[in-house]
């Protein structure tokens, strides 16, 4: 297998939706289109579609000449160290899953800020962090997550059903995988509130 590189985007909870909405109808999860794109991309060595903006109206132009830069500050955000992520992760228990989002909200109230970042560095080379239950970490749909680097789907599947999960076959061609009714098993950080 060759070498291969992590990659983290951050993008309104909106579109993460709107698109995750897409992509679960037609068979495929997140990573797996990001990897479709930047095939693509190297394909056609360039973007795969037009980028170019339309012509504008005349209307459209006036407005366009009319149109501030207005700065908007950034909102506050908070480094988050790799082991408190993984400390919060080891917390959710046999039986139950967590998503990213779920931690990210509970580190947000943790530290009174609105965005957190979780520093990734360091991940594959500390023997501390062996035995970390990866696999409890599915997407914001509960959909099995393809990472060769902590616990590949198939491992994440065999140890999800082996603390009494039910993983199902879902999308258009039965190609991803997915925890039966993800919702009842999520872990509560609220439960944690105390440390808060």
């Amino acid at each position: 297998m060759a070498d291969q590189s992590f990659i983290q985007v951050r993008v309104d909870n909106g579109l993460k939706q709107d698109a995750s909405d897409v992509l679960e109808k037609i068979g495929i999860d997140m990573p797996t289109a990001v990897r479709m794109f930047l095939k693509k991309v190297v394909l056609e060595r360039g973007i795969p579609f037009d980028t170019k903006l339309p012509e504008p109206s005349d209307a459209a132009a006036n407005d366009v000449k009319q149109m501030t830069v207005e700065y908007i500050p950034a909102k506050p955000s908070k480094e988050i160290t790799m082991e408190e992520y993984l400390d919060l992760l080891c917390q959710v228990p046999a039986g139950q899953v967590t998503r990213m989002e779920d931690i990210e909200k509970y580190l947000q109230k943790k530290h009174g800020v609105e965005r957190v970042h979780i520093e990734y560095r360091g991940l594959l080379s500390n023997p501390r962090w062996d035995g970390i239950p990866y696999w409890r970490e599915v997407s914001s749909r509960g959909m099995l997550q393809e990472d060769q680097f902590r616990c590949s789907r198939e491992q994440q599947k065999e140890k999800l059903e082996s603390e009494g999960l039910r993983i199902v076959p879902c999308g258009a061609y039965n190609r991803s995988l997915k925890v039966d009714n993800y919702k009842d098993y999520l872990f509560d950080y609220n439960t944690l509130s105390e440390n808060v």
